[in-house]
């Protein structure tokens, strides 16, 4: 998945903004909890596995979200407390798992230019500069210049992570929406779709580009919008 680099700039530095004005935010006027029923394409009502307080499972048709009035989207139902706990751990998390992430950078763009760089020796070998052309130099510059822009991303989007968990510390729902918007720009807007699965506020599977870095508060992500097709608030 690839994300014009402009495009990507852009949205920091509004993510930047918009946390910073939303850091005294009064949570109870931007999110309420909502009941959430899912339709297929056929219209048809979807139903999930959930344990019941017994242990057992049991099919459920009615999903508990926290939506953001503003933009509807849909994040877990989860206790202010507990996004809090969650934060408090991003913030130091994060911090540990930043030097593995500037490697795992470093190591893609050596991995890809290498293999670039073999692919053409491989044509020019075979007398094939129409090929050693097409598919290795002429794709050098592109390979370099994404992987390059990957690695100034990282430390700007990992500085956004911290600055939103630590909102989060003291406004849970807010420092949880930027946590996750950084996140998503890092990993150039790879998402999360919903499959069935046991928790009714769980169970979204990883849809992204190859190669890309796993979200560090995959809980975080919305769970979709309230305006997507298919879905009906109670």
């Amino acid at each position: 998945m690839t994300i014009n680099p402009i495009a990507q700039v852009g949205a920091i530095a509004s993510s930047f903004c918009g946390m910073l004005s939303e850091v005294c935010q009064n949570t109870d006027k931007t999110f309420q909890n909502v009941i959430v029923r899912r339709y297929d394409q056929n219209g048809q009502l979807k139903t999930f596995d959930a344990e019941d307080s017994t242990g057992a499972l049991v099919k459920i048709t009615d999903c508990r979200y926290i939506e953001e009035i503003r933009t509807g989207n849909l994040y877990l139902d989860e206790e202010k407390l507990v996004v809090t706990i969650k934060c408090c751990f991003i913030l130091f998390g994060n911090i540990l798992l930043f030097p593995f992430k500037m490697v795992w950078h470093v190591a893609r763009t050596a991995f890809e230019v290498s293999a670039l760089g073999l692919e053409t020796i491989r044509q020019l070998t075979q007398r094939n500069l129409s090929g050693a052309w097409r598919e290795g130099i002429s794709l050098l510059p592109g390979a370099i210049g994404r992987n390059l822009f990957a690695l100034a991303k990282a430390p700007i989007c990992s500085f956004g992570v911290e600055c939103a968990a630590l909102i989060g510390l003291f406004n849970p729902y807010v420092g949880r929406k930027w946590v996750a918007a950084f996140e998503k720009i890092e990993r150039n807007g790879a998402r999360y779709k919903e499959v069935c699965c046991p928790d009714p506020d769980a169970g979204l599977a990883y849809k992204g580009s190859a190669g890309e870095i796993m979200y560090v508060a995959a809980c975080f992500q919305p769970r979709g919008t309230s305006h997507d097709v298919g879905v009906q608030l109670l």
